[in-house]
């Protein structure tokens, strides 16, 4: 693939946007940001919070973004040295931030910013002239933030954040005062983003991420940016070029400016493709992209304190023009076929008689290209009017050659046939009613043929049943096929968007329970409930029996998690079977999974509207709190803030509505089983609903998304470790890291004290890892040990090794020391979130060896042994990191080969 760059910025354009901007919805365009109450002087006032210096791991899509670095932005601040909490963070900041954007054709010149922190409260202060005196230039930005050149860099300078001693939220907010042309205008900061929400987030309890994403002054909104990528799907001719347009929006909706969009081809034909734009000043960022035949899944990135993404969209590249197809009949039909080509992307029409396709001899009407090795041939077939047409492998035009296709009669009846070899009879292998018009894909991986189809052109589904082994040949012919089955009458059949030697996208299985969800039935409902996942759509499928969930005791199937201090739990019950009217499906949080436990749940039912309920004691009697009208389609939510809990509903999954009467205060563990519930309420019978959009949720790769707030942090991860297992003895946690195919397992020989650990994985490297991971929490200072005795080769960087890890998000901060099937041993630290992994030292080495790593203060380093008693440090091991004091200690191995298991028996693991 081909990726132009497209910038537009300020008021200039460059390069015209390509007419093949498809089906563009939702886009934000803000001819002037800002309003009345945000704006001085003829600047756009924007405001937010920066903040990446405590334990906290900011969200990427809350730090403020364009910052220090971004075209088109003056920035007037910088990092504060010096600052133990900062770490091994080169760009360390804790400070609100004003941002100054320019829509008119002149420069303007502020000579004064002033900002009154609650000076009139204890603890209150007023920054009065930091930055001095400045000019925004036409089309651009300042920011404003801590540090800047002229004051000093041993302070904070603009650490905003509230500190009432009681962490009670502010009630006095902050305001700015610009000063331009002589003229000085006040604007309240009546949302309080610049003290990061009225309090300090970070020190208060529970510790949670004070970055706010930019917002006009005095305008309500989330503290996250959004980013869309838009058209979500295209087809499109090779040769030509298609748009894809980013639009990022502030937490109010108002578009960002000056932000670098990444757009990276993550799936396809030019998978790897990557290319960058920035936004305008309604946040549109556009890249041309261009591809060869197949499909591309894209997205586009944005880049703060670490990456966030756009749900992905497709592009469907097909044959550009005829070139390479030709026309042939098989078997000397009666009429003659013929063939015609419009120019891409309109029709090609193709004709053909012939009395039969199948028993040990075909005739037909092929139009068709050579094909080596994997890959199909797909098309839509748009009408036909007798007969049969569809696509087709083939080994040779010769009447009787081996084939595989997919066909399609007049009334959209759809069959897939195969001859297995020359003269051979015909299979029929499946045979379904559908309706024109069809999108059909048939390809093959080695000597596997199947099909697939799609609703849209771009979203393909295997066809169940329609899988064959064949030996086809090295070379095959990849046609567009045509029968009439009347001998002296043609067919005539309209085909678009035909391609050939792409394999469509593969989707992923369905999962029954995907890690570190709990599935189960509670109080025991009959029949016994089921779920699974479908990671393409991200959709739940559930059944659940039961009496109720309601009265002294509840009767339901429960998917969740646990979820640990602030934190809210949403889902969209998409569909609803009416096993009962008052069948229920929704979100709960819940003291345990025992029938009795207090619980907080808003669920909607068929027939009886939106309930918010709770049960405040174990065994206690159900409160409704609040009936609301609704049906599904609906989206539910529910918020813990300390002891308070609130239900919400939106009509979107975005802007959120409180449920009058919903908020209570409840006692609940401080961490709650959170999820999905879903009863029948008719003992005896199954609901079953589909739920989608469910947050905390599960990501395309089967891992998890979660919020976990503790006393002392808040951290936003990707997680897959899983309760431990049989074979997986206290203390020690077992599970797999960042979603590795196939997934890992271990067993344990206590006899002997060895663990054999099969591990998937692409690696332990880079910004996040894929592994298997066996370990137990170690605090403070020690060393951990192993010795690797063996390892299956299923690369020469597969690995396997000890190590300490601050989380088992996969691109937490690590130290590890592995040895490798053919690449030596290896010390690696990934020294902050979502950075890039370093190799500290890479020595020779292989199995069987002892390794070890050692921890002193914020002191790293690695030894090796051939014997586990005389030790020899690795010279470049040691390293100063900041970890927390309670780290996850123990064996990390990976294959180093996605879709591989490598097998490492490890013994003499010991920490002290």
């Amino acid at each position: 693939m081909t990726m132009l760059r497209r910038v537009r910025t300020g008021g200039m354009v460059v390069a015209a946007a390509v007419a093949l901007l498809v089906g563009l919805v939702g886009v934000h365009t803000l001819a002037a940001a800002g309003g009345p109450s945000s704006s001085a002087g003829g600047l756009s006032v924007f405001v937010g919070y920066a903040e990446d210096k405590e334990t906290v791991t900011p969200d990427p899509a809350t730090f403020p973004v364009p910052w220090d670095g971004s075209p088109g932005v003056t920035f007037l601040g910088g990092t504060v040295p010096g600052q133990a909490a900062c770490g091994p963070l080169t760009a360390c900041y804790d400070a609100g931030a004003i941002r100054l954007d320019n829509p008119t054709a002149a420069p303007v010149t502020v000579s004064r910013v002033t900002v009154d922190d609650h000076s009139s409260l204890p603890g209150g202060t007023v920054f009065d002239n930091l930055w001095g005196s400045f000019t925004v230039l036409p089309g651009r930005s300042v920011i404003l933030t801590e540090n800047p050149p002229a004051s000093n860099p041993g302070s904070d300078n603009f650490d905003s954040s509230g500190f009432p001693a009681t962490c009670t939220p502010l009630t006095v907010a902050p305001t700015v005062t610009l000063t331009v042309a002589g003229t000085a205008t006040t604007l309240v900061d009546a949302t309080h983003v610049i003290d990061s929400g009225g309090i300090d987030a970070g020190s208060c309890t529970p510790s949670t991420d004070e970055s706010i994403q930019w917002r006009p002054i005095g305008t309500a909104g989330s503290p996250k940016a959004s980013l869309i990528l838009a058209p979500s799907s295209v087809i499109a001719p090779t040769g030509t070029t298609v748009t894809e347009t980013a639009t990022l929006l502030d937490g109010s909706g108002q578009g960002i400016p000056h932000a670098v969009v990444a757009f990276v081809v993550t799936g396809g034909p030019d998978a790897g493709t990557t290319g960058t734009a920035v936004t305008d000043a309604s946040g549109l960022a556009t890249a041309a992209l261009s591809g060869t035949p197949g499909e591309d899944t894209v997205v586009a990135r944005v880049t703060t304190v670490g990456t966030f993404s756009s749900p992905p969209t497709h592009v469907l590249w097909t044959a550009g023009s005829a070139t390479g197809w030709t026309g042939s009949d098989v078997g000397s039909p009666s009429p003659p076929g013929t063939q015609s080509f419009a120019t891409a992307p309109g029709p090609w029409t193709v004709s053909g008689g012939g009395s039969d396709l199948g028993a040990t001899a075909d005739q037909l009407h092929l139009v068709g290209t050579p094909i080596t090795g994997d890959g199909g041939v797909a098309a839509h077939l748009s009408s036909l009017t007798l007969g049969r047409a569809g696509v087709m492998l083939r080994t040779t035009t010769d009447p009787g050659s081996p084939y595989y296709a997919a066909m399609v009669g007049p009334t959209g009846d759809l069959e897939v046939l195969d001859r297995a070899v020359v003269g051979g009879p015909t299979a029929t292998l499946l045979d379904r009613p559908g309706p024109l018009p069809a999108s059909l894909w048939v390809t093959r991986a080695g000597s596997v043929v199947t099909t697939y189809t799609s609703s849209d052109g771009t979203t393909w589904t295997p066809l169940a049943g329609a899988a064959a082994t064949l030996a086809l040949g090295s070379g095959v012919l990849g046609a567009l096929a045509v029968n009439s089955g009347h001998p002296g009458v043609a067919a005539t059949a309209s085909f678009d968007s035909v391609l050939a030697t792409g394999s469509p996208p593969s989707p992923l299985p369905p999962v029954p329970c995907p890690s570190p969800f709990s599935c189960a039935d509670i109080g025991g409902p009959t029949p016994t409930g089921s779920q699974s996942y479908d990671p393409n759509s991200g959709t739940w499928t559930m059944a659940g029996g039961g009496s109720d969930i309601s009265g002294t005791a509840d009767q339901f199937r429960f998917v969740s998690q646990p979820l640990t201090g602030d934190g809210a739990v949403s889902a969209r019950v998409a569909t609803e079977s009416n096993s009962g009217t008052q069948a229920k499906a929704g979100v709960m949080m819940r003291a345990t999974t025992d029938p009795g436990s207090p619980e907080y749940s808003v669920v909607v039912s068929p027939g009886a509207g939106i309930k918010v309920q709770v049960r405040a004691t174990q065994g206690g009697t159900t409160t409704k709190l609040a009936n609301p009208a609704g049906t599904a389609p609906a989206f539910l939510r529910i918020t813990r803030a300390g002891l308070t809990f609130t239900a919400s509903t939106s009509p979107d999954g975005s802007s959120w509505t409180p449920i009058p009467g919903s908020a209570t205060t409840l006692t609940l563990p401080s961490t709650v089983r959170a999820g999905l519930a879903v009863t029948s309420h008719n003992a005896g019978q199954l609901s079953t609903v589909t739920m989608d959009s469910v947050s905390p949720g599960v990501d395309g790769t089967g891992t998890t998304t979660t919020t976990t707030t503790t006393t002392t942090t808040t951290t936003t991860s990707t997680t897959t470790t899983t309760a431990p297992p049989p074979n997986c003895p206290s203390p020690f946690s077992c599970g797999d890291i960042g979603g590795p195919l196939p997934p890992g397992s271990q067993t344990y020989d206590g006899a002997s004290g060895t663990w054999t650990i099969n591990a998937g994985g692409a690696d332990i490297f880079g910004t996040a890892d894929q592994f298997r991971f066996v370990a137990e929490p170690m605090t403070g200072d020690g060393t951990l040990s192993a010795r690797v005795v063996s390892q299956t080769r299923t690369s020469a960087n597969s690995k396997a090794g000890v190590m300490v890890r601050a989380s088992t998000d996969p691109s937490a901060p690590e130290y590890s020391v592995v040895v490798t099937s053919g690449a030596g041993i290896k010390v690696q630290v990934r020294s902050k979130p979502g950075g890039g992994s370093q190799t500290l030292a890479n020595l020779a080495g292989a199995v069987p060896t002892y390794l070890a790593v050692t921890r002193v203060g914020a002191t790293f380093s690695a030894a090796t042994s051939p014997d586990g008693v005389t030790w020899t440090t690795i010279v470049g091991s040691a390293v100063t990191i900041v970890l927390p004091a309670t780290v996850w200690a123990g064996v990390a191995v990976t294959s180093h080969s996605q879709g591989q298991l490598s097998s490492a028996v490890v013994g003499a693991v010991t920490g002290r």
